[in-house]
Formats: C-alpha cells, structure tokens, sequence
C-alpha cells in the first residue's frame, strides 16, 4: 500500500469544546478519465460510484446480450446437396 502526507487545517474549536476532524481517500476503478472522475466528485461524492457501475453494468449487458444473440443465430448452408443444375432450375422456373 502507498503511503500519503496530507496536511489538514480545522479552525480551532472553543476552549469548552472537542473537535473532531475525519479525513477519508476514496478509490474509483479507472474507467473514466480522471479529469470525468473529479468533475463527477465535484456533483456530489457519490456520483462517480454511480457512474462507473453504469459503465460496468451496461458493458456487462450488451456482452452477455452480444454472446447469446451470436449463439442463438440459425447457421445456414447454401449448399444443401441440391445439384448445380437444379438450383439453376429452381431459379429459372420459379412460380
């Protein structure tokens, strides 16, 4: 894990009062470009983790939607051992 220095500054609290300061790090899985990432950040904190589980969501979707749709096509052959000459036939004499 990488080490950090922040430096933080809190207004000092009143002599009778205890202040707590929280400092948090947040992690994103980098499938928007940081400058998206902080402009999302800058909405609401949230919004980024939103943002990238729609990504994933919606990619995950259209793959498994992509993949059953390649194997549920019907394959075809043009060739289904009809002879040149009556596949010429069929073509001529069609009703």
């Amino acid at each position: 894990m990488e080490k950090t220095t922040e430096i933080v500054s809190a207004p000092a609290p009143l002599p009778t009062e205890d202040q707590q300061v929280t400092v948090s790090e947040r992690g994103y899985l980098v499938l928007l470009p940081p400058s998206v990432i902080l402009f999302l950040y800058d909405l609401h904190p949230l919004t980024p983790i939103v943002g990238i589980n729609v990504m994933l969501t919606f990619g995950i979707d259209a793959s498994v939607i992509g993949i059953i749709e390649a194997y549920g096509r019907r394959k075809r052959t043009v060739n289904r051992d009809v002879s040149f000459w009556n596949r010429i036939r069929r073509v001529l004499w069609r009703d």
